[in-house]
Parts: structure tokens; sequence; C-alpha cells
């Protein structure tokens, strides 16, 4: 079944490896901070509405000279979640 998934082994290597790693750098970055209790002031930058009329906000703020940017922090988990996925899927196909 998972035998004609070898053929993209290669792709997803490629695609999958780095959205992995990026996904797990938010999410560990995004964690550090929330463990150091770091207070700072925040900027809005953008608001958006949904259909369902949940607002999302973009924020900016600095936390020791740097810039960040905060949205959705589901966003991370979900690339990170297809990404791994994908990953084991590949690694699956050659058992």
């Amino acid at each position: 079944m998972l035998g004609g998934l070898r053929d993209w082994v290669p792709d997803i290597l490629f695609f999958g490896v780095p959205s992995l790693a990026g996904a797990l750098l938010f999410i560990w970055r995004g964690e550090t901070l929330r463990r150091r209790g770091v207070v700072t002031r925040a900027t809005c930058v953008n608001q958006a509405r949904d259909a369902k009329g949940l607002v999302t906000l973009r924020l900016n703020f600095e936390v020791d000279g740097t810039h960040y940017y905060c949205t959705s922090g589901i966003v991370p988990w979900i690339v990170g979640g297809i990404a791994t996925v994908l990953l084991l899927l590949a690694g699956i196909s050659y058992i």
C-alpha cells in the first residue's frame, strides 16, 4: 500500500525535514518565552475576522532586542504534525 510512496521520498525529505525543523523552532521559541515569563508590550499590527466571527490578531513585540510576531499558535503544530506524518509514512514505506 505504501510502496507507491517510495517514489516521493526524496521530495518528502526535501520539504518535510525543513518544515518540521521550522515548526519545532517556532514551538520551542514560543514555549521558551512562556516559561521565562517575560513581560513586554505588544503592538497589534493586523486583525482579521473569520466566517465564525472569531478575531485573529497579529502582534509585534520585542524581547531582549529581538522582534517577534505572534498570530495563531496552532499553525506550527499543524505544519509540524503534517511533516511528521509524511516523514513517518516515508520511513514505513521502506519496511
